[in-house]
């Protein structure tokens, strides 16, 4: 129901890029850096005041109806932003930003969700916040400076899963592999081949273009394709780069 120049004027929001994570990964390899995912923050989007000059009514909850003398219905008027709002993404990365600012982590030129200080280096994925750091005792310092300035957050031990992303660090080499089997095995399952009866078929890769059998039988699926091919998206640009999922979209038109 918002309108955009009356109820919302702005709806900017960064997204940390992956090469930016991937690159804190090499240089928490190579420099022996200890991380610690301090989790979401909660209930991120009631954290941050409305802009000046923006007026937001919302209706009361139910069980708070009240009318007033005249006998209009009485509403109410936003003082925070709320989930749904379509300005709310962009307040909450402000109020962030300036938080973690507060704490001495200063906002990269290259990537504005990277954020790096004189002992503790950040990254913000809307709200997920990963640290890192020589010491895990700087970690708890600025995680501790965010909580008194306001900022809710649900600690985690450390970063072992980020944005599905499973991360195993083997000790004896040191050497950092993601994984994302857990997004493997929904592909499977929503392809229906979880029932036992798939059989590993070797089928080199053909240069040749993948074209319209236009003679053939049409595509029935109990799946949806236009899924599947979003999550082997996202399985292709963080750990699977050998998938070549183009040739699939070919066809989502």
């Amino acid at each position: 129901m918002q309108l955009e120049g009356v109820d919302f004027f702005e709806t900017y929001a960064p997204v940390v890029q992956w090469t930016t994570i991937c690159l804190m990964f090499i240089l928490e390899v190579i420099l022996d850096l200890k991380s610690a995912k301090q989790g979401d923050v909660t209930c991120a989007f009631l954290h941050a005041d409305l802009g000046p000059g923006e007026t937001v009514y919302v209706d009361m909850p139910l069980g708070f109806n009240v009318k007033s003398k005249n006998g209009k219905r009485q509403v109410l008027k936003l003082n925070k932003t709320l989930y749904g709002l379509r300005q709310s993404p962009r307040e909450f990365w402000k109020f962030i930003t300036e938080k973690l600012e507060t704490c001495g982590l200063m906002q990269s030129k290259f990537d504005p969700c990277l954020f790096v200080g004189p002992d503790v280096m950040c990254i913000v994925y809307v709200d997920d916040l990963i640290f890192w750091s020589r010491d895990v005792a700087n970690i708890d310092r600025v995680a501790m400076e965010l909580c008194k300035l306001g900022v809710a957050l649900e600690q985690e031990e450390n970063a072992a899963v980020f944005l599905g992303v499973q991360l195993e660090r083997d000790s004896s080499t040191g050497l950092l592999e993601l994984k994302q089997t857990r997004l493997i095995g929904r592909v499977v399952e929503a392809l229906g081949l979880d029932d036992g009866y798939a059989r590993v078929k070797h089928t080199p890769a053909e240069t040749k273009p993948l074209v319209k059998d236009v003679d053939g039988a049409p595509a029935v699926e109990g799946f949806s394709y236009s899924s599947v091919v979003g999550m082997l998206l996202y399985l292709s640009g963080h750990t699977r780069p050998d998938i070549a999922v183009h040739v699939l979209s070919q066809a989502l038109s």
